[in-house]
């Protein structure tokens, strides 16, 4: 009896606190004064709880990775790159003094850059043969999407500036100003209208992420 008292005391505690801490933030978004030094306040807390769980992140990495090395999993030496990797930046981030140094600034530029570039070009080569397989299903709108893709594709090459294929260029950004963005306009207002349902439905306790 007692343990239920205790977890339904524990339900009410935090429903309370999440509703407060959203109220705040609402209204101190909108008002100026009190609700939002208060509101600014609660960003800064989470901050600082968002520092811990990167902390708790980063050695959760740590355990995982260095375990399978001393245990010689599979693919081991890929971990080892990972922990050795994150041990030399940390060390040169706590070093340097600051994450914004010299050392630090060449590594994001020489090498995390570069390698971002590299996977990014890679989904050209994803995008297309999955278009292709989509093609085989004989659907209309997988070939207009291959269609337009091509397109845009042809437009980003170096040749499509020289006449006569200046054209592509004006078609891809035609495409680029109109269609796609129309279509990244729709996306973002359909994820800020669900982030708003589910902020209303965690306010009002029909969903409890805090508690999982």
């Amino acid at each position: 009896m007692s343990n239920r008292i205790t977890s339904t005391t524990v339900l009410i505690l935090n429903l309370a606190l999440a509703y407060v801490a959203g109220v705040i933030s609402i209204v101190g978004f909108f008002t100026r004064g009190t609700f939002s030094d208060w509101a600014g306040m609660l960003a800064q807390w989470s901050a600082v709880l968002v520092g811990f769980a990167l902390l708790v992140g980063l050695g959760n990495l740590m355990k995982v990775h260095v375990g399978r090395v001393i245990r010689r999993e599979t693919d081991w030496v890929y971990s080892l790159i990972v922990a050795g990797s994150t041990i030399t930046i940390l060390a040169m981030g706590l070093i340097g003094g600051s994450p914004g140094t010299e050392t630090i600034a060449w590594v994001f530029k020489w090498i995390y850059q570069p390698l971002g570039a590299a996977m990014f070009s890679l989904l050209a080569f994803f995008l297309t043969t999955a278009l292709f397989r989509s093609v085989r299903l004989k659907g209309r709108e997988a070939t207009i999407m291959l269609v337009l893709a091509g397109l845009v594709v042809l437009g980003q090459a170096p040749l499509a500036g020289a006449p006569p294929l200046d054209i592509l260029v004006s078609v891809k950004d035609w495409l680029l100003d109109y269609p796609v963005l129309a279509g990244m306009r729709a996306i973002i207002l359909g994820v800020a209208f669900g982030a708003i349902g589910l902020s209303i439905r965690i306010l009002l306790g029909f969903d409890r992420p805090y508690l999982e």
